[in-house]
């Protein structure tokens, strides 16, 4: 379709209108009000088109007492139906071809999606805490995948997808690495985070040191504690002030100073069942202080009341964020 993304202001009458159509109290009027909504512009539709999406991916959730556990087990469930499909249909295929050995070492050209169907450990909404048996922990921000590869000579984590924040334990003989699409991270004793972007990796180190190579230059920098950078296959960008953020969600605290709204929001959505639409006219408002990562709603009022905006649940998975309106 060649209509640009719904404003937020046609989103929230797109869902409005399906709240009101599937409570089922809308009256032949309101029917017609709706088609007649519906077939004035193409946007509408489209928006119509987005509300009926992810409705679906809701449904289920709808009539349970706990929506967020069924949620995890749903998405679990799904996860290892995924990978038992794509392991038998992978098998049948490569094994003819006699190379299944070399896509195992050369996965650089999987999209992460496709590979974190067979991850070793994955989160959908929510954090996961590890400890190794060698005392590393290890934890999981939401919708991320890795896989572990300890052997008696080394100590590796692949991070497919996400984020993920690392103490490492110590064992000389033993080095440790984080391998990512974009290079490696050699830790020296040390805490330290990994994000994964569209664009790159992001590295945050809070103790010790990191040694990053990257994968197609080869290029080498070290990350001292308190710093971070920014990297990709072929280049590094310097090194500047870790974020304080990258650390202090590992324990379920969003803290941010000076971030845009629409930043904020973002990452509450990471956390979060459902969907959140903000206005254009409130994206850039500022937001200072921290926030529950583990109870959103409770996120989301701490906004309304130190930001001047309006919160509204048109549906329980929809969340409208707009300007308070003026008396």
């Amino acid at each position: 379709m060649s209509t640009a993304f719904p404003s937020h202001h046609t989103l929230e009458q797109a869902a409005e209108w399906f709240a009101l159509l599937r409570d089922g109290y809308a009256s032949e009027r309101d029917k017609e009000r709706w088609q007649n909504w519906l077939t004035a512009n193409e946007e509408h539709c489209f928006a119509w088109q987005f509300v009926e999406d992810i409705s679906g991916s809701f449904d289920t959730l709808r009539h349970t007492p706990s929506p967020r556990h069924t949620a995890e087990k749903l998405s679990k469930a799904n996860q290892r139906l995924k990978q038992r499909r794509r392991l038998l249909t992978g098998f049948t295929t490569l094994a003819g071809l006699g190379f299944i050995s070399w896509v195992s070492w050369q996965r650089q050209w999987m999209p992460a999606s496709i590979m974190a169907m067979t991850a070793d450990y994955q989160t959908a909404i929510g954090q996961q805490h590890l400890v190794l048996a060698d005392g590393t922990e290890l934890w999981l921000n939401s919708n991320t995948a890795i896989n572990i590869h300890y052997t008696a000579k080394q100590r590796e984590v692949e991070l497919v997808s996400g984020e993920l924040f690392v103490a490492t334990a110590k064992e000389p003989n033993r080095p440790f690495s984080v391998r990512t699409q974009h290079g490696q991270l050699r830790p020296l004793g040390t805490r330290f985070n990994v994000l994964q972007t569209d664009n790159g990796i992001k590295l945050a180190v809070y103790q010790g040191a990191v040694e990053i190579q990257t994968r197609r230059s080869l290029q080498t920098q070290r990350v001292n504690a308190g710093q971070q950078t920014h990297f990709t296959q072929h280049h590094i960008s310097q090194n500047n002030h870790a974020d304080p953020a990258r650390e202090v969600w590992t324990s379920g605290i969003l803290l941010t100073e000076d971030r845009p709204l629409a930043d904020v929001i973002a990452e509450l959505s990471r956390h979060r069942h459902g969907y959140i639409n903000v206005a254009d006219d409130v994206a850039d408002l500022k937001v200072y202080g921290s926030f529950p990562l583990n109870n959103t709603d409770q996120a989301l009022a701490m906004l309304s009341h130190v930001l001047p905006i309006e919160v509204t649940h048109p549906l329980p998975w929809w969340v409208n964020i707009k300007s308070k309106k003026q008396s």
